[in-house]
């Protein structure tokens, strides 16, 4: 589950997955985020935003493991 959550991580738009990094693993504040990353707060709220919009849709589109793991069983 980690995995795949850091696979889709990993596959967000540069500025946006460093932001989602930043902010989430290391705990910075937004404040923080734009100082490391020398960008306007606002645009670190912006590509905040726009990376948990890409997550949302990239978990929407994987089907859950308990899911997939009854659609296995039942195939065998």
């Amino acid at each position: 589950s980690c995995d795949i959550i850091s696979e889709m991580i990993d596959s967000l738009p540069d500025v946006s997955r460093q932001a989602i990094y930043l902010r989430f693993y290391d705990g910075l504040s937004y404040v923080e985020i734009a100082k490391e990353m020398d960008i306007p707060i606002g645009t670190v709220k912006s590509k905040l935003n726009r990376g948990r919009t890409l997550l949302k849709r990239k978990m929407r589109n994987k089907q859950p493991l308990k899911q997939l793991k009854n659609s296995k069983l039942k195939k065998v």
